[in-house]
């Protein structure tokens, strides 16, 4: 049996990714970095696939503050591992560093043990674990808004989730469009890959919440959400379930363009994935990859890096390819090899799941410019 962490209160004390080696230290950017581009309160979101024993999935939310300078110096994390909801826990003081290009790092004794990026404008980040012999997992993190309410979520939405059961036996993506009336209504049209079967489209008429920091909740059947609404109401972050019973999730919403093209699509982006790979199961079941993704903004997408750790602890890098693409007036996002997704109006985030066709793997890729 490995022995990763000697328990789960020791990653949710040492800020966020899967299990950094120790906490604290390590020194910030280099290369004249600004290291400010991350820099006040951010809300995130978390997924870990922990191959245990047990075989569990992990979802967390808090947030979390960095103080621009090459430290987040503190925040509240909240969990639910197996179905059962923890109690809060702090954030352990930690070192970032971005060595540039938008690149950002976590640090443990000065060495990373999660990279992304931040995005240009600062409002969004997202973190892949990166440390060997750890599990895998993939953050995403939106600014804190200021003056937000239920009103900041209205019309429709592109709706994406990575998901697990909460006792290990399961995992798939959901996809399709969520409905917000601006009053705190929602009404969620959904197809679902569970285990490599496909279902749906369900609908569902559910409430929602936005507190004016831009906290989001809101609940899908039996499952509740929490997680974060950018400040012009245009993405939102989640995670989950933060309900007793739930199975852990991560997901991405994104508003309907209404004059998107695939040049709206374009540039270099920082990517997380999260995935399911059903055919190595139960030997390899879930991975998190962590690089960058490149759009030409005419129909072309490339993957020119990606470091993966599997959920036995080992890294590796995996073979990157080249796929078509099509981007909808609407944003929506037709990407090769039965992969579906969304791009914001800014160009600024795209979320893809997939698998959309019987016994495809289970995957969501969030993205960042």
């Amino acid at each position: 049996m490995r022995t990763r962490h000697a328990s789960l209160l020791l990653y949710l004390g040492c800020a966020l990714l899967a299990l950094a080696p120790a906490c604290g230290g390590g020194g910030g950017g280099g290369g004249g970095v600004v290291l400010d581009a991350f820099n006040g309160t951010y809300h995130w979101s978390q997924i870990i696939g922990d191959a245990g024993p047990p075989l569990r999935g992990t979802g967390l939310w808090g947030n979390m503050t960095s103080d621009g300078s090459g430290m987040v110096t503190g925040g509240t994390t909240w969990t639910i591992s197996n179905g059962v909801v923890m109690l809060p826990k702090s954030v352990t003081p930690t070192a970032y560093a971005l060595p540039g290009g938008g690149r950002l790092q976590w640090l443990a004794g000065g060495v990373p043990f999660a990279e992304g990026g931040v995005s240009s404008d600062g409002q969004h980040a997202v973190l892949g674990a990166v440390n060997a012999g750890g599990d895998p997992s993939i953050a995403l993190f939106t600014r804190y808004a200021s003056g937000l309410s239920n009103a900041s979520l209205n019309g429709t939405y592109h709706f994406a989730e990575f998901v697990t059961a909460p006792s290990g036996t399961g995992d798939g993506v959901l996809w399709g469009t969520a409905v917000f009336d601006g009053a705190g209504g929602v009404t969620f049209t959904l197809l679902a890959n569970f285990n490599g079967t496909l279902s749906g489209p369900t609908g569902a008429a559910e409430l929602y919440s936005v507190a004016s920091d831009g906290t989001l909740t809101f609940g899908i059947g039996t499952e509740d959400y929490r997680g974060s609404v950018r400040q012009d109401g245009q993405v939102a972050f989640f995670s989950g379930g933060t309900g007793a019973g739930d199975g852990a999730a991560l997901g991405v919403m994104i508003k309907y363009s209404t004059a998107a093209t695939d040049a709206t699509f374009s540039g270099l982006y920082h990517l997380v994935v999260m995935e399911a790979d059903e055919l190595l199961a139960p030997a390899i079941n879930w991975s998190s990859l962590t690089g960058t993704a490149s759009a030409t903004g005419a129909g072309t997408y490339s993957i020119p890096s990606l470091t993966r750790l599997q959920d036995d602890g080992t890294l590796d890098t995996p073979l990157t390819g080249v796929l078509p693409y099509a981007v909808s007036s609407s944003g929506g996002i037709a990407l090769g090899g039965g992969r579906v997704g969304a791009v914001s109006a800014d160009g600024t985030v795209a979320a893809v799941v997939g698998g959309t066709l019987a016994n495809m793997d289970a995957f969501l890729h969030v993205m960042i410019r």
